[in-house]
């Protein structure tokens, strides 16, 4: 069996973003709210981007500061200003964390246009552009929104982006039940490989993919069982490389599906 879908929020909101972080030696006490994260987006949006390091750097210290409720439940839903942040640059500053990239120039333009974010290498010419996906979304706002209103929340509903809105209903009003780790694997994938097909488009040729997938339900070693399949049918598509990167807390982890 897999962990019970009754959890603590860091399988809901597997982000630690959404949660207090011990405040830096020395940091003003500022609170981050929407002016700090405005102010934030502006600079990460300049036409000259930032470096890797004061990116990294600004948002660890952003989210060392104290937060409303009710902008961290904003986060937790994915609701404006804070979608941005929540769906494009925590997945972003993830893989860049993941793959050691630390020395290079980072860019997100944020204005819903294609790619999410522009990525400098030192090795490269032309900066490289990067687009973020969500498994499984829709699963994630239901959970997100039970946790906001009861203050504690399942990890785990099982059901894809292509079902009915009737079937989350119905599903989040059900009792909560344990889950298998063969559910939680059926599920993701499934997930993950809509993703994919979603994706499939010329327009992306030469970028990079990110997917963001909830994955802390079961340990690492018991999600390579799900990848063959899924590097098949990231193969052909026009991105030069695809990545899934988990929603953990924990220290940044996934698995590459195609090669650079």
């Amino acid at each position: 069996m897999g962990q019970g879908p009754w959890t603590n929020m860091s399988l809901l909101i597997e982000d630690l973003l959404a949660v207090p972080q011990p405040r830096l030696y020395g940091q003003p006490m500022t609170r981050f709210d929407v002016a700090a994260l405005e102010d934030f987006y502006s600079r990460l949006s300049a036409e000259e981007g930032v470096s890797i390091d004061a990116f990294q750097t600004e948002l660890r210290n952003l989210f060392c500061r104290e937060r409303s409720p009710n902008d961290i439940n904003d986060f937790r839903l994915s609701k404006a200003p804070w979608k941005k942040l929540a769906d494009e640059i925590v997945p972003v500053s993830k893989y860049l964390q993941l793959h050691h990239i630390e020395s290079e120039r980072i860019l997100f333009p944020l204005n819903d246009q294609v790619p999410d974010a522009w990525l400098w290498r030192d090795n490269e010419a032309e900066p490289i552009g990067i687009e973020v996906t969500i498994a499984q979304g829709t699963e994630r706002f239901h959970l997100a929104k039970e946790l906001v209103a009861e203050g504690i929340g399942r990890g785990f509903l099982g059901l894809s982006d292509d079902d009915h809105p009737a079937e989350f209903h119905r599903r989040m009003e059900n009792p909560r039940t344990m889950f298998t780790a063969t559910a939680a694997l059926k599920s993701v994938k499934k997930g993950i490989l809509r993703c994919l097909s979603q994706k499939d488009k010329p327009r992306y040729e030469g970028f990079i993919l990110i997917i963001q997938a909830p994955m802390s339900s079961l340990s690492q070693d018991r999600w390579t069982s799900i990848q063959p399949d899924l590097r098949i049918a990231a193969a052909e598509l026009p991105f030069r490389a695809v990545y899934v990167i988990s929603t953990s807390a924990d220290r940044p982890w996934g698995f590459e599906l195609k090669a650079q």
